[in-house]
């Protein structure tokens, strides 16, 4: 029992592609409003953002590198696949690395853990350990899209088909708060278009992954103190080049439910250490 110390804080992000840059809002509004976060487990979209903030870049920062990215960029990192994927990859593992330069768990400046599924099993694989890039290579490998990635004896693709919204990951991490970062909480079917021709494929493959993932989040949303859900609905999966509006989004989201978490961190508070910071204070 902690007689002195504040709460924890755990955030858990969910997958969701593109979607997912909300996050980055969310983050932003947590370092402005003074809200700790003091652990974070991703999956698919989210452990790629997670990553990069656990691994020392900022909101600001994290903001900078997406919007830098257009429509130009994304089509140089496409890549074909021959192994179980339209795209192999290697492209867009380039260009993570090229920020994450061989960072690992074990130097995080907060403990962090990466979501993954076994695709001969079905069920979660976890990261805690080693680089941080093969993990996340593993969590936003979306089937069909991206070559799954064998690893050790196990075959590993998109978080998001087991566990697309970690918030029990967090929960085992030791968080005395649990805050979860939704993206595929609504659906809008105005993001689907008419299935014919290639982006028609692409369209309905990723609505019909958001609709099962949209689902599985729905028990662990339930393990969550506070869930922030940014309504970016009408949005594409694809809209990398979209980054601004939903950032933004992610933004607002997490400062309506500010009070919230500021109140369940004082709640959570030991009484002694809120008798301390009164005192303190007073002088």
């Amino acid at each position: 029992m902690k007689f002195i110390g504040r709460p924890t804080v755990g955030l858990a992000l969910s997958g969701g592609s593109a979607k997912g840059l909300a996050h980055i809002g969310v983050i932003k509004a947590f370092e402005e409003a003074g809200i700790p976060i003091d652990m974070i487990a991703g999956t698919s979209m989210g452990a790629l953002v997670g990553a990069f903030y656990a691994a020392g870049r900022d909101g600001a920062e994290l903001e900078r590198i997406a919007n830098s990215i257009d429509r130009r960029q994304l089509l140089q990192l496409l890549d074909p696949g021959f192994n179980g994927g339209l795209m192999a990859g290697e492209k867009v593992y380039e260009f993570i690395d090229s920020f994450l330069r061989g960072a690992t768990f074990e130097k995080c400046r907060v403990p962090f853990r990466v979501v993954t599924t076994d695709l001969r099993t079905g069920e979660p694989t976890i990261f805690d350990d080693g680089e941080l890039l093969p993990a996340i290579r593993a969590s936003i490998s979306l089937p069909l899209v991206f070559n799954p990635v064998p690893y050790r004896d196990l075959l590993l693709t998109d978080g998001g088909l087991s566990l697309p919204l970690p918030a029990r990951v967090v929960r085992d991490m030791g968080a005395d708060i649990v805050i979860s970062v939704n993206v595929l909480s609504r659906l809008d079917p105005r993001a689907v278009v008419h299935p014919k021709g290639v982006s028609g494929i692409f369209s309905v493959a990723n609505a019909s992954i958001d609709i099962m993932m949209r689902n599985l989040t729905k028990q662990d949303a339930t393990l969550s103190d506070i869930v922030i859900a940014p309504e970016v609905s009408s949005f594409n999966s694809r809209d990398f080049d979209r980054a601004r509006p939903l950032i933004e989004l992610g933004a607002v989201s997490a400062k309506e439910v500010l009070p919230r978490i500021k109140g369940a961190i004082t709640a959570k508070t030991p009484p002694l250490r809120r008798l301390l910071t009164r005192l303190r204070s007073l002088h």
